[in-house]
């Protein structure tokens, strides 16, 4: 059973899944970013570095879904899919045929997640976090590429989880504010907790 996490950049998805992981019990698998090549660079020269970064995205979430493959029950930071909407954004075609050509290799091994979370913000609030976290390389991001970003997980998501049946959870953490405490979004929480709870039959 395995809880898969997507959302655009500084939307919540590690806050989210850290929580989901510790009230479910399950393992947390999470995206090692900075081991990534080329993801620092891509935000300094998107056109240049857009293919490097998104194969090198794929190829780890696949790795990391893989290795976990033996646990019983894991929720995870990141979502195999996303990989596919930063690719399209790119508008390169070419680059989309191979990255997806890898994702559906990818799936061929691990399957499809069991459950999909889709963790969305406004824009100006994730800028917001973004500014807040103070990530060197992420900097340069601007609203234009996380509302673009943000449209084309959205459609994605959705299209994913009526295509391959996988229950499907949207969880808008726009009003959820970065200085709230760890307790006030378990709060906020709580309602997915419980049906989390039922569907994988945590006590």
């Amino acid at each position: 059973m395995r809880i898969e996490i997507c959302g655009g950049i500084g939307a919540g998805k590690s806050t989210v899944a850290h929580l989901l992981s510790t009230s479910l019990n399950c393992p947390l698998v999470s995206e090692t970013y900075r081991s990534i090549p080329f993801w620092e660079p891509f935000f300094k020269n998107p056109k240049r570095y857009s293919f490097q970064k998104n194969v090198g995205f794929v190829l780890s979430h696949g790795e990391h879904l893989h290795a976990s493959l033996d646990l019983k029950q894991v929720v995870c930071d990141f979502a195999l899919f996303q990989d596919l909407a930063y690719a399209e954004i790119s508008q390169d075609r070419e680059e989309f045929q191979v990255v997806s050509a890898i994702y559906a290799r990818m799936v061929g091994l691990v399957g499809q997640p069991s459950i999909l979370v889709r963790v969305s913000c406004n824009p100006d609030r994730q800028l917001a976090r973004i500014k807040r976290r103070d990530r060197v390389a992420e900097r340069g991001t601007d609203q234009s590429f996380i509302a673009d970003l943000n449209s084309c997980i959205k459609q994605q998501s959705r299209a994913l989880a009526t295509r391959a049946a996988i229950p499907y959870f949207e969880l808008d953490t726009t009003e959820w504010a970065v200085s709230d405490s760890p307790g006030e979004w378990s709060s906020r929480m709580a309602p997915i907790i419980a049906r989390f709870r039922d569907m994988l039959l945590v006590p």
